[in-house]
């Protein structure tokens, strides 16, 4: 009972920023939790329907697409994506406890050491699909693990649906998933004497697993169309992205934070206080060799290397455990543990909470919009990290069904289960992307360049209803807005609503 109050107090405790907020300030979460607002009403909501279709076919990325539409049925789609967000979180450090048990036999309080990194920088960037799914991951891996000796068949039926569903939870899961297996599996292999017939039957149940997952992938989802899109990152970058783990919008503090975990672990490791169990080594091993070999970018998702350090960091915590460790050393580990995630907690939830006066502005402005507007925004990329702004738009679709070329619903982006009708997606093409970086932000300050290319030129506005422009300085002096439009401009942290819209 007193573990189980310990996880209980520490989930409420990371759960607070969520519960205290309706907008949870994630760069990502507008765009997605927008296009589960079209899954969910899409079928009978004629205005949605001109704009966008289903196109769901077995994407490897659809956890937050299958769990919040229905989450939608009981709960508005505010909470209902707070609540994926909050099982999200969760999952992450149930995932890890049911491995430590699955390698340790026991249930303990030292996977509560995963609390830390619930709040880390993924998650800020609401990479929920892939963060729930590396939750579900992990508790799979604990399942493998218990099945070990049991029969091939049972381990062949596990590994079938669990494959499967982590599949369509995310691929980048299902990657972390097959490295930890092979891990293990390897493990086995050199610890245990096994005939030349058992490892070869060891070898083919494990990869008979993944059967429906690799068919799913590549005869039914279009995601394999994509495979040919990759960029390589920088290996310095690579290195440091692991300090980025621990987040409290404190950049110094959170470094400090990071290392000052680090320097304890190794030295209780090197103590013998802390052990670590030998058959997951190799899978701590092959996470290593993946964050220094994945491209960033992959089957057209951005930021795929940096999706490894928190999976290496929870499974680190999950197959580590007290050694020969006094009582006093256990409790001072888990107090001081407490406190960082006390102090980090509270930062997020005052940064948060602070958050909400200018969503609340912006969602106001958005509610001004016609019902089913055509909106064109852009935002520059030196608008500052927090809160971010960088897909505030999207919630024009929750508010006013509007039709937005920024929406992750471009057919090349093969994860997505929304796509744009034939009419719109040609307007989408013709459209800037909604993100104007400082290159093209100095180019657009050519007015030959600005009149061919730029967001605001006469044949493009004319396509829309509505714009929404984070600066008003990227607005070029020769261009009219008329008609039903609205500017909303930020220069200074506020919000500035003409109705209609005044040439500038």
């Amino acid at each position: 009972m007193p573990l189980f109050l310990l996880y209980l107090g520490l989930g409420l405790l990371v759960l607070l920023p969520v519960i205290a907020v309706r907008i949870p300030p994630l760069v990502d979460y507008p765009n997605h939790l927008a296009r589960c607002y079209i899954l969910h009403n899409l079928a009978h909501d004629a205005v949605l329907q001109r704009y966008y279709r289903n196109v769901m076919a077995a994407q490897p990325n659809l956890a937050l697409d299958l769990v919040i539409p229905f989450l939608n049925r009981f709960f508005s789609i505010w909470t209902a994506g707070r609540i994926f967000i909050g099982l999200t979180m969760l999952s992450l450090v149930s995932g890890c406890a049911l491995l430590h048990r699955a390698l340790h036999g026991r249930f303990s309080a030292w996977p509560a050491l995963a609390f830390l990194f619930v709040y880390n920088r993924l998650l800020l960037w609401g990479f929920l699909g892939y963060l729930f799914g590396l939750g579900v991951a992990l508790a799979a891996a604990a399942g493998w693990v218990a099945l070990q000796r049991r029969p091939w068949g049972v381990r062949l039926g596990f590994g079938l649906v669990t494959t499967t569903v982590i599949y369509l939870l995310h691929l980048y899961a299902l990657g972390i998933y097959t490295v930890l297996i092979g891990g293990f599996e390897l493990a086995d292999g050199i610890s245990r004497r096994r005939s030349a017939n058992e490892r070869a039957g060891r070898v083919l149940v494990t990869a008979l697993a993944f059967a429906p997952s690799v068919w799913l992938f590549l005869f039914v989802s279009p995601t394999s169309a994509a495979a040919g899109q990759f960029v390589w990152g920088s290996v310095t970058r690579k290195l440091t992205e692991p300090f980025k783990l621990v987040v409290a919008y404190q950049p110094r503090a959170n470094v400090a934070a990071l290392v000052l975990v680090v320097v304890v672990a190794l030295v209780l490791l090197a103590r013998g206080r802390v052990r670590i169990v030998r058959a997951a080594v190799p899978g701590l091993i092959g996470l290593a060799v993946l964050l220094l070999t994945m491209p960033n970018e992959l089957f057209s998702s951005f930021g795929a290397d940096r999706r490894i350090p928190i999976a290496f960091a929870l499974v680190a915590i999950a197959v580590t455990g007290w050694g020969d460790a006094s009582a006093g050393l256990r409790r001072g580990v888990m107090l001081g543990a407490g406190l960082l995630l006390f102090l980090q907690v509270g930062a997020i939830t005052r940064a948060w909470a602070q958050s909400q006066a200018v969503y609340r502005s912006y969602i106001a402005a958005l509610n001004h919009l016609p019902e089913g507007a055509q909106l064109l925004a852009a935002v520059p990329g030196t608008v500052p990290g927090f809160p971010p702004l960088y897909h505030v738009d999207a919630y024009a679709v929750i508010l006013r069904d509007a039709f937005l070329p920024s929406l992750f619903a471009a057919p090349e982006d093969a994860g997505s289960s929304i796509a744009f009708t034939p009419p719109f997606e040609a307007l989408r093409r013709r459209t800037p992307g909604v993100v104007i970086w400082p290159a093209t932000l100095a180019r657009l300050r050519n007015p030959a360049y600005a009149r061919r290319k730029g967001p605001f030129r006469a044949g493009l506005i004319a396509d829309y209803d509505a714009a929404l422009v984070i600066d008003p300085q990227m607005i070029p002096r020769w261009a009219r807005l008329s008609g039903n439009c609205v500017v909303i401009a930020r220069p200074d942290g506020g919000v500035l609503l003409r109705l209609p819209c005044a040439p500038p």
